[in-house]
């Protein structure tokens, strides 16, 4: 080791400092200029319980004490009166930036220099607080002043703390026992008086500079440069260096002291038993992650190969702090250089502290390794053991994962580079996927089966239950004996010991029970109303965790489910608002579920409503009240929900049994339910096979079946007692209800205009003439000529219409009167709306208006059937030579045939007609590519186009992907528009077929399917006028009568020919055909970004009471993004995020966009 002298103006000897490492910071000295800079007495002040040299008698000295005050003394900085805190831990003088806010405008001038490189951090190992100012301020003790220079540090808990820098300058001495101070400033002696706080265990070293010799410092001592103050909080000058995972970073006794201080379960001695054994093991109480030494894993890589990913780019901003991280983790022992050859990329996150995390992104590697399963038991099965624990304490590992190393050969495995150079983990990194199976093995070889009565452990989280405080300590002893002997360690800030109740996996363990952690409430109740579909799976997700603590947890949410479906557009309701509050509340008042105890009997208390089945088991304690365990409720399928009552009431006992079996097995268990034919379901003669079935199932559990009444079945008989909000009750008879109602204007804006009738009439510039003329003497000509069409009665104007008068409506309210009469009539039409204002009112084109008005309403637009579709022109489809255009198509599924086949898959050349059918057992696009690539292709040739409808195996990635790869282009029909696809008019004629010869046996059809394709191919087609066994393979077909006649004067027309005439043939049937339909066809175009409405195929849903005929019958509005041909479109949302179609302009009609409400 090197040695260096440091001067100190207050000193006449030099002193030597032994260095470990990096020199310290330096810190400024007060009598210097500002430009000086040299360390203070904190570079050679080290544990507060150390001895300097043998030779230093300091004048002034305490004996350590149970109890000895930290002085306070008033100063005056700046001429403001202040405490400060003498603090002989404290390397350095600090101010409270704090303070500094407060009383900046009363400080008057002070200089402000900036630091560079200084850290303030505590020995507990809270987080360091960099420290970038030091002020230069005034300080006055009873009128003499003098300078002194404060680093500003944030979030300080006293105004001022005076360190042992000012302290041994200032040649301060402390009596405790009078409670003075002496300082020595310039030659002049100040006394001060003192207050103080009590503080356990403390050593204070009293400084006198004139008793500082030359010494030299072990290696030993500098290591332990920790200070603690009166309020938990350690100061202490540090660069930027990290430590190794060498370097020792364990807890002393009064920080275990002070964390023990807040633990009202404790009583003083048992505090003090536990402060020992804690600090015993102190060297495990570590933020530095340490290394099993009894495990190593091994990542088992099938058919390793070489690989690099690309690495993600890390933003310039960040790249020196993941350096930092990198230089950092490397010190640790985490990672070291590499010459791997299977490169990861890694990805840097940043914390909200602004720190770099930097994780591994294993999926390519994990797609070789071998999975490994090994896990811990259910979470429910470890809380299951937490029965009579009257202490709880939870160890937490530090950096778990890092402390199992790796095999060597499993290192490279984890490679990854950053900046060109190649790094490799020497631990478990998080993301690797067998990362819990290596903890789990690591721990399972430290503790083996020694902890299993007395310790919950589930990955990292280690929970010590006992039943008495002596047998807890001997418990936590051993875990600590064993993770030292082992080479791990804890992270003591995330421990918790001797307590009632702690939080575990997300829980509150106790001893009478489990309940929720009061943390994971807060996010629940704050969960903002969802407004998307994944908002609301979101939250659905978070509180499923805690559905065993709320009853009728599924039945609750139930209303809910229905807007997860993708069937159901996402329309968040009043009702569905109320329900999901109603839900958030269930959480404010959760029950407590309590302990199991194995020696009493367990009773299961269930009930099925017609949406959900649910349970509730308990036990019953010494004084008679019910002990909640768990609350069982799941919703039912909608096969399910088509049970009967008692199939529903036994599939919620099942249900119920197989979800508590972990704790009833082998137990007696009552099973208790209001349905009294369940009773007898043991003894009678059953003869549906379901439910023999589900009673054979649950014969292996011990119970007995009591009948109990509705009233009495308040927990579990709640869920069939609430009606569904989507489901009417049909049990109440009906009765013809009278409805009275008032008809009033509901726009208030209309009511005021009609109450000042007069007055817009007066202001209209069409009316106000007529008005004005008619106001004059009756004798005037202007009056006489307007009088004979216009007339006034009480102020209000009158217009002739044909033998009748009626008010005339001034422009500024027509459309207000247009829309009021269409809502208060049920949005009835343009016709019945001006033959009932035509009973009152009138106003110019009147009929033209109210249409032109009404054709952009709203809910007219999505919910009126079009009674003239804009069906397009008709148009065939352009096809000039076989294999030019295939049609497939499948048809099942069909009674399982010989062979096992469902399916039919039809395949139509559009040229020649040629049909070929395929029978099969499935219809995924693997079976269909199989078919085509591996049968028809090969025999038929490769087509250039393929058409077919919209099914999922013609839309699939792969489907598409493998026609792309042969270069053959994908076409598809309009939605729900079959007429499209040329291969519906065979598929017709096949079930004609089918049902001409299966009808009494269907599942012989598969027989015939080879007949019916050889009839298809060898009858003339209507349309090209040949068989398509002559267009599509040139051969002749063979006659039944052939054996017997045949006639020799038929000519053979060459193939080409065959093909010339089947083409304009095809072409001229095109044509004829489109003349005849367009004659009567009323023919739409559209363009790019048109807004449009699309029609709806619901279905109907008997069990939440949903009709296809009550929705709406077109949705939107949607633009129109793409024009796929004459009569084919595609359409987007507005906002072009979603793609749909294509669709048949039959499907689409011209969105118009309501007026906006004033």
């Amino acid at each position: 080791p090197s040695f260096c002298k440091y001067s100190f103006p207050h000193l006449d000897t030099a002193v030597p400092i032994k260095q470990t490492g990096n020199p310290r910071p330096k810190l400024i000295n007060n009598n210097l200029s500002n430009n000086e800079i040299t360390p203070n007495l904190s570079n050679i002040f080290c544990d507060r319980e150390f001895l300097l040299t043998e030779d230093y008698e300091p004048t002034n000295n305490i004996e350590p004490k149970e109890h000895i005050k930290c002085p306070e003394i008033e100063i005056k900085l700046n001429n403001i009166t202040t405490t400060a805190l003498i603090d002989t831990g404290a390397n350095v003088s600090c101010v409270s930036e704090q303070w500094l806010i407060e009383n900046k405008n009363k400080l008057g001038k002070y200089e402000e220099l900036p630091l560079t490189g200084i850290h303030i951090k505590t020995a507990v190992g809270d987080k360091s607080r960099r420290v970038s100012k030091i002020l230069m301020l005034n300080v006055d003790f009873n009128g003499i002043t003098t300078n002194v220079q404060l680093l500003l540090v944030p979030n300080l808990v006293h105004n001022v703390i005076l360190g042992t820098d000012l302290i041994g300058m200032w040649k301060m001495t402390i009596d405790f026992d009078k409670c003075k101070i002496m300082i020595n400033i310039n030659e002049n002696k100040i006394e001060l008086k003192f207050e103080g706080c009590e503080r356990d265990g403390i050593l204070c070293h009293l400084i006198n500079n004139e008793d500082f010799e030359s010494y030299e410092m072990s290696t030993d001592d500098y290591e332990f440069d920790n200070d603690i103050n009166s309020n938990n909080e350690v100061l202490n000058c540090t660069t930027d260096d990290s430590p190794t995972r060498d370097t020792p970073s364990f807890i002393d006794l009064p920080t275990i002291e002070e964390t023990l201080e807040d633990n009202q379960q404790l009583n003083n001695e048992q505090k003090r038993q536990l402060a020992t054994l804690l600090f015993r093991y102190k060297d495990t109480f570590s933020d530095t992650p340490g290394l099993c030494e009894k495990y190593q894993h091994n990542l088992e890589v099938k058919n390793p190969e070489s690989f690099k990913c690309q690495s993600y780019p890390v933003p310039l901003a960040h790249q020196e702090a993941v350096q930092q991280e990198l230089n950092r983790m490397e010190q640790l022992g985490i990672i070291e250089r590499s010459n791997s050859t299977f490169i990861n990329p890694i990805i840097p996150v940043i914390k909200k502290t602004g720190e770099i995390r930097l994780c591994l992104d294993a999926r390519k590697i994990n797609q070789l390794i071998t999975p490994d399963f090994e896990c811990n038991r259910s979470v429910n099965e470890l809380l299951a053991k937490a029965c009579n624990s009257k202490w709880l304490s939870s160890i937490d590992l530090t950096a778990s994962y890092w402390q199992v190393p790796l095999n060597e050969n499993s290192k490279q495995y984890t490679a990854f580079q950053f900046r060109g150079k190649t790094y490799h983990y020497k631990v478990t990194p998080f993301g690797i996927s067998t990362s819990q199976a290596a903890l789990v093995r690591a721990l399972d070889k430290v503790f083996n089966d020694d902890v299993e009565n007395f310790t919950l452990i589930y990955v990292d989280d280690i929970c010590v239950i006992s039943s008495n405080f002596t047998d807890h300590l001997s418990h936590i002893e051993y875990i600590l004996r064993k993770l030292t002997e082992a080479g791990m360690t804890v992270k003591f800030s995330k421990s918790t010991f001797c307590k009632s109740s702690i939080s575990f996996l997300g829980y509150t363990l106790t001893e009478s029970g489990l309940c929720m952690d009061q943390s994971k409430i807060k996010p629940i109740l704050d969960f903002p109303s969802p407004t998307n579909r994944k908002q609301l799976k979101s939250f659905l997700g978070c509180i499923n965790y805690y559905n065993k603590f709320i009853d009728r947890y599924s039945e609750t949410i139930q209303p809910l489910l229905r807007l997860t479906s993708k069937k159901n557009k996402f329309v968040w309701t009043p009702e569905d608002e109320i329900t999901f509050n109603r839900i958030k509340n269930l959480f404010l008042n959760t029950n407590i579920l309590h302990h199991p105890d194995l020696n009493k009997m367990f009773y299961l208390q269930t009930d099925a409503s017609d949406f959900a089945i649910g349970g509730h088991l308990f036990q019953i304690q010494d004084d008679g009240r019910k002990a909640a365990i768990v609350f069982i409720s799941r919703a039912l399928q909608p096969a399910e929900q088509r049970f009967t009552t008692t199939e529903k009431e036994l599939l919620a006992i099942v249900y119920c049994l197989q979800k508590t079996r972990y704790l009833i097995l082998g137990a007696r268990v009552k099973i208790l339910t209001d349905n009294h034919a369940i009773t007898f379901l043991r003894t009678c003669k059953l003869l549906n096979n379901r439910l023999t079935r589900w009673i054979l199932a649950i014969q292996e559990y011990n119970f007995d079946i009591e009948h109990c009444k509705g009233t009495d079945n308040t927990t579990a008989d709640a869920l069939s007692r609430i009606i569904h909000p989507h489901t009417s009750s049909t049990h109440q008879p009906s009765q013809e209800l009278i409805v009275s109602y008032i008809r009033t204007i509901s726009d208030p804006h209309l009511r005021n205009d009609l109450a000042h009738l007069p007055e817009l009439q007066s202001e209209d510039p069409q009316l106000r003439i007529p008005y004005a003329a008619l106001q004059l003497d009756r004798n005037a000509p202007l009056h006489q000529q307007i009088a004979t069409k216009y007339k006034l009665d009480k102020n209000i104007l009158y217009k002739r219409h044909r033998h009748t008068w009626l008010i005339a409506v001034p422009e500024a309210i027509i459309n207000r009167l247009i829309w009021e009469c269409h809502n208060f009539y049920l949005h009835c039409g343009a016709k019945k709306c001006l033959s009932i204002l035509q009973e009152c009112f009138i106003f110019k084109d009147m009929g033209r208006r109210i249409r032109k008005t009404l054709a952009i309403c709203d809910s007219c637009q999505r919910c009126k059937i079009n009674h003239h579709p804009n069906h397009g022109l008709a148009k065939g489809i352009s096809c000039h030579q076989k294999n030019d255009h295939l049609a497939v198509d499948i048809i099942g599924p069909l009674p399982t045939s010989t062979g096992n086949v469902k399916f039919i898959l039809i395949t139509l050349d559009i040229f020649t007609k040629f049909v070929k059918l395929y029978p099969m057992r499935s219809a995924n696009t693997r079976t269909i590519i199989n078919k085509l690539f591996g049968h028809h292709f090969i025999t038929h040739g490769m087509p250039k186009k393929i058409q077919s409808d919209n099914g999922s195996q013609f839309k699939s990635k792969a489907w598409i992907r493998k026609l792309e790869e042969n270069h053959i282009i994908p076409i598809f029909s309009p939605v729900y528009y079959p007429c499209y696809n040329m291969a519906e008019r065979p598929i017709k004629e096949i079930k004609r077929c089918l049902r001409t010869y299966c009808s009494h046996q269907h599942r012989n059809w598969a027989r015939y399917i080879p007949v019916i394709n050889s009839f298809l191919n060898e009858v003339h087609h209507e349309t090209t006028g040949f068989t398509p066994n002559e267009l599509q393979l040139g051969l002749k077909d063979v006659r039944f009568w052939e054996n017997y006649v045949t006639n020799p004067f038929k000519s053979d027309v060459p193939l080409e020919r065959k093909l010339f005439l089947a083409g304009q043939r095809i072409r001229e049937k095109q044509r004829k055909r489109a003349g005849k339909i367009n004659r009567h066809r009323h023919h739409t175009t559209f363009n790019l970004n048109d807004h449009v409405l699309v029609k709806t195929h619901p279905l109907s849903n008997a069990v939440i009471g949903e009709t296809a005929k009550l929705f709406e019958v077109y949705e939107g509005p949607y633009k129109i993004s793409k024009i796929l041909g004459a009569s084919t479109y595609n359409v987007s949302s507005l906002d072009g995020k979603y793609q749909y179609g294509p669709y048949h302009t039959s499907a689409i009609k011209y969105y118009l966009t309501p007026p906006q409400e004033d």
